[in-house]
């Protein structure tokens, strides 16, 4: 469970850091070539054809730079419904895809596919979606249920307390005084 914990954040973040670097190396590039284009265009050709090719390559630089411009704003957008979907279950109870859908106003084809390709990637811990009911099941928990055992594996008697996940914003209820992982993407908590 540890190891699945641990590469639930670091997808998550991985996919943070490289949606940064590609939307920022996306405008440098994009923005430094563009000038380079304009320039070029007003420029006198000589007549050698050299003109045309070069404008030609950095007309393709800047497509290029458009194309990270774009991975970088789709991995946040991605990141950003990831957090969202993590707080409609985590604190609504939401069991099926169709209600996360109606919450988020989607369509659901839209949003099974979504999570399943968050669950590909590692965002959720030991999730799925079964794809007859279309409820969304995480590990052992039994359906209907989102404590994810911590109320089984508490001492009798103790108190239990909400506690927001830093990470994704997940509500997790563990025992006071006790360290945990956050039932959605891994992350550590704590109840004070």
């Amino acid at each position: 469970m540890e190891e699945n914990s641990h590469t639930s954040k670091s997808a998550v973040m991985s996919a943070i850091i490289a949606g940064k670097i590609a939307s920022i190396f996306g405008w440098i590039v994009t923005a430094f070539f563009a000038l380079v284009f304009f320039i070029g265009l007003s420029t006198k050709d000589d007549g050698s054809g050299g003109k045309g090719a070069a404008l030609v390559i950095v007309f393709f630089v800047v497509v290029c730079g458009v194309l990270f411009i774009a991975y970088g704003k789709k991995t946040k957008d991605r990141i950003k419904r990831f957090r969202q979907y993590v707080g409609i279950i985590s604190s609504r109870g939401v069991l099926t895809v169709e209600e996360v859908a109606g919450t988020v106003h989607k369509p659901v084809n839209f949003v099974m596919q979504d999570i399943q390709n968050m669950i590909k990637r590692r965002y959720f811990v030991g999730a799925r979606v079964d794809l007859n009911t279309h409820n969304i099941e995480f590990g052992d928990r039994p359906a209907g249920t989102f404590d994810g055992g911590a109320q089984r594996n508490a001492a009798p008697g103790a108190v239990m307390e909400a506690v927001a996940c830093k990470s994704c914003g997940a509500n997790n209820q563990i025992a006071r005084g006790t360290t945990g992982t956050c039932e959605y993407c891994g992350s550590p908590i704590k109840a004070e």
